[in-house]
């Protein structure tokens, strides 16, 4: 929820949500949400951003702002990564700033709203999987991985992010019946950023592909075009953890060269991988959400095993705000402003 207080001049309001829903992991990329009302005369200026992306070093990130009178509407942009794990102890006691035209000549001006964040964290060994999908409620036995510390979140065509970088907090996406083709195009290259970077894309089966998935449909490493049934003996070896009935409709196509056919139907591939530069993509012929297979109580199990090989072969956990402060502390020090 976004975080608000009350000041002493009502004439500019901002409220800021960071990450998703307020939530964010230490030190990775996150989006970031404000929500500016002008309730005074026309305003131009700057809003800046103090902050540490990482434990021992700072950075600042400005946003130029135009306010019309009565402008009231949300801002979205992304940060490189915010800790409140200091190296030198100190409290931060504001953070956000609000300036006439720009920070270096400006005037500050006073706002309503939070000085400083105040965001929640997920617990740091936690896997995020983010889900778009048309009926979110219907992937509920996918929500708990009986042995793997996750957390599932739905997403919104309106937070999503438009950056790469935005997506950095999610270990694993999943696509559930969702129109990728109509988010903007930015959006859908930055779902295929994060997936480059070291995402985990899972991807289950439509009867409207293409539609469906937009630019990303020729990522996938099976194309759907033919009808099937696939046998559910294949997600349990005992007759007592499967599924009660025997079948569950499906999709099939050519296999792309590379690609992995992880687990069979008779001869039909049923889940087929791939990786793609530091990430990878699963893909299921059937649709993960479909009934009665999402209200499977093993269903999760199921999708624990599938995706805990992935973990090593696909998914990359270098930090790269890490790895940078490694690589330019010594020539930065030879700076004396931080801005450069």
């Amino acid at each position: 929820m976004l975080t608000q207080a009350e000041a002493s001049d009502p004439k500019i309001k901002i409220s800021i949500e960071p990450g998703f829903d307020g939530y964010i992991k230490r030190s990775m990329a996150m989006p970031m949400k404000v929500q500016i009302e002008n309730k005074g005369e026309a305003f131009s200026g700057t809003l800046m951003f103090q902050f540490q992306p990482t434990y021992e070093y700072g950075s600042a990130q400005a946003l130029k702002v135009e306010l019309p009178k009565g402008f009231r509407k949300p801002i979205r942009f992304h940060f490189p990564g915010y800790t409140d794990e200091k190296y030198n102890g100190k409290v931060m006691n504001k953070s956000t700033y609000l300036y006439e035209r720009d920070w270096q000549n400006g005037k500050e001006v006073d706002y309503s709203g939070p000085q400083i964040f105040t965001p929640k964290y997920f617990d740091e060994s936690q896997d995020l999987i983010g889900v778009l999908s048309e009926k979110y409620d219907r992937l509920t036995e996918l929500r708990v991985l009986p042995s793997t510390e996750s957390t599932m979140i739905e997403l919104t065509k309106e937070e999503l992010p438009s950056r790469s970088m935005g997506f950095e907090m999610l270990s694993y996406l999943i696509i559930d019946e969702y129109g990728i083709a109509a988010l903007d195009a930015a959006q859908q290259e930055a779902l295929k950023g994060r997936i480059k970077s070291g995402g985990i894309l899972i991807a289950g089966a439509s009867t409207n592909r293409a539609q469906q998935y937009g630019s990303i449909y020729d990522l996938l490493p099976m194309k759907m075009d033919k009808e099937v049934k696939f046998e559910t003996a294949l997600f349990a070896k005992k007759e007592k953890d499967r599924p009660s009935y025997s079948f569950i409709p499906g999709f099939i196509g050519d296999v792309d060269k590379g690609a992995e056919i992880a687990t069979k139907s008779d001869e039909f591939p049923e889940v087929v991988k791939k990786q793609y530069d530091k990430g990878g993509i699963v893909q299921t012929g059937f649709s993960l959400g479909d009934q009665p297979l999402a209200s499977w109580k093993g269903y999760g199990t199921w999708l624990e095993k599938i995706l805990n090989p992935d973990l090593n072969s696909f998914s990359s956990s270098e930090n790269f705000l890490e790895q940078a402060q490694w690589e330019l502390n010594e020539p930065n020090s030879y700076f004396d402003d931080f801005y450069i």
